[in-house]
């Protein structure tokens, strides 16, 4: 199967702020970041998982909502993650494939 985003898009850091800019955009015109019924369901600490994270900037969101929970990012390359040492020690991110 050919991997049309790997062979039309790069990853480099102009990508990187195109993702990050979209995820702006999109919670500017929705309102919010999680939906109102998610974070009156969601504990104090949550376990929350981003599968397709891309440059991670939803996990890093979230957390910032719930610094007490544990985030994991999973995505297909590690080029948009931010580096290991920027994070805080609740977040992780991996590659999966």
């Amino acid at each position: 199967m050919v991997d049309t985003y790997t062979e039309k898009m790069t990853r480099n850091p102009t990508e990187s702020r195109r993702l990050d800019k979209q995820l702006d955009l999109m919670v500017e015109n929705i309102g919010y970041l999680l939906h109102p019924s998610i974070t009156a369901a969601l504990p104090k600490a949550p376990a929350i998982a981003d599968v397709a994270t891309g440059t991670g900037g939803f996990l890093l969101r979230v957390r910032d909502l719930y610094p007490e929970g544990t985030f994991d990012g999973s995505g297909i390359s590690p080029a948009a993650f931010p580096p290991p040492g920027d994070l805080p020690e609740n977040v992780t991110f991996t590659v999966w494939m």
